[in-house]
């Protein structure tokens, strides 16, 4: 498709789904007691009504990057058919330039034909 790092395009994948994180807590002595409290309560609380919204959102996100993705290659192949026929134009434009100069040529001969024959006259 083009010459971008394979790398870089894994990292809009990446970022496209979205995982839990476990919770953490920076209270000294009783934190870790605060984060497993916080994930038993996530996990009654919330687990359930969140999980099937992240499944979903993961899904839309994955389809969009693939949107993104078969644009990106879209406008990459109509940028290479552009450069093609910019490149054929300039061919064209080169070769009438020529063609010009060689009439203009003529055009001076026969200006100079016409003159001699008016002169002797």
């Amino acid at each position: 498709m083009n010459d971008q790092d394979p790398d870089d395009r894994d990292w809009l994948l990446d970022k496209a789904e979205i995982v839990e994180r476990p919770f953490v807590s920076s209270v000294p002595l009783i934190g870790s007691l605060i984060a497993w409290f916080r994930t038993q309560w996530n996990s009654v609380a919330a687990k359930w009504y969140v999980q099937p919204m992240l499944v979903q959102q993961n899904e839309y996100n994955r389809q969009l990057v693939e949107r993104v993705r078969d644009f990106e290659a879209y406008v990459y192949e109509l940028s290479s058919e552009q450069d093609r026929d910019l490149s054929r134009l300039r061919h064209d434009v080169a070769a009438l330039h020529l063609q010009l100069k060689l009439l203009n040529g003529h055009l001076d001969e026969l200006s100079d034909r016409l003159e001699q024959v008016d002169i002797s006259e």
